[in-house]
């Protein structure tokens, strides 16, 4: 059996995504609303092995996000049965870029009131593509610019703030780049991996309250192990998360609840076409 989870958390949300197909839920809180089991692609079935979510951000703090939802093309079912979305998504993108930005749109604007900066959603996308990871994929993406993700402060970038309490489960990895112009200044906690231009984090992963933090600045020496001292600048990052704390706790409570209830709308998109293709047994490879 497949299974990979994609969860944002204040406190506790889950979103699975097994044989039985994907839950979300949070406390007494179950399923995405809007009824996600009827978004435009909510009858295909493919599983998702993997989750990863990029945030690439700017120097005026807007960001670029990527989410990809990985699913090995183990089998001949499995390459028909991706064909299939794939062929479906560049037949009808806009049914799927409506539907994610209109969940987006929500998740922002309930960001922009925990955090006090004003946030917008634009520039999305969706591809279906096959790639060699090195084994072969089937991987589906969608991107957008969020504006206003990180606070600018001068030549210092701080992120982070829009996803207080980010659970990572052990299938899912969160990366957080930056720009050439900009060095590292601190990411909290410890990153899973530091990288010239960016930091990973590899679930399971608990953030606290006020975790991640990505802090960089163009006026920052470069240095040679960045990301291997990140406690020592924990307190930096606070120059920058301020307006964090102008939201109250049920505020961040909808940023996270909603982006998290978006990932799983997203990922019931990519629970796709298999029913169509799998042995009247119900039984998978």
């Amino acid at each position: 059996m497949k299974r990979s989870t994609v969860a944002l958390v204040g406190i506790s949300l889950l979103i699975a995504v097994g044989a039985a197909g994907i839950v979300a839920s949070a406390g007494g809180v179950a399923g995405a609303p809007g009824g996600a089991a009827e978004e435009p692609f909510g009858q295909m079935d493919i599983e998702a092995d993997d989750v990863l979510m990029e945030a690439t951000v700017e120097p005026d703090g807007d960001a670029v996000w990527t989410i990809e939802y990985r699913t090995r093309l183990a089998t001949d079912e499995d390459e028909r049965a991706f064909e299939d979305l794939r062929e479906d998504v560049d037949a009808d993108p806009e049914s799927y870029t409506d539907r994610f930005r209109e969940r987006m749109e929500t998740t922002v604007n309930a960001s922009a009131e925990a955090t006090g900066r004003e946030m917008t959603v634009s520039n999305v996308t969706v591809t279906a593509e096959r790639r060699d990871l090195p084994r072969e994929y089937g991987v589906l993406t969608y991107e957008f610019r969020w504006s206003g993700f990180a606070v600018a402060d001068g030549s210092r970038v701080v992120a982070g703030d829009a996803l207080d309490g980010l659970f990572l489960d052990d299938e899912t990895a969160f990366i957080v780049s930056w720009p050439e112009t900009h060095q590292l200044v601190d990411a909290t906690p410890s990153p899973t991996e530091t990288r010239e231009r960016s930091v990973v984090w590899v679930g399971p992963i608990d953030f606290a309250g006020e975790e991640p933090r990505v802090t960089v600045d163009s006026d920052a020496a470069p240095s040679d192990d960045d990301g291997g001292d990140s406690g020592d600048g924990a307190g930096d990052g606070g120059d920058g998360t301020e307006n964090g704390g102008d939201g109250s706790v049920a505020s961040s409570w909808v940023v996270v609840l909603g982006l998290g209830a978006l990932l799983a709308a997203l990922a019931i998109g990519f629970v796709a076409y298999r029913r169509r293709s799998t042995p009247a047994d119900g039984s998978h490879p």
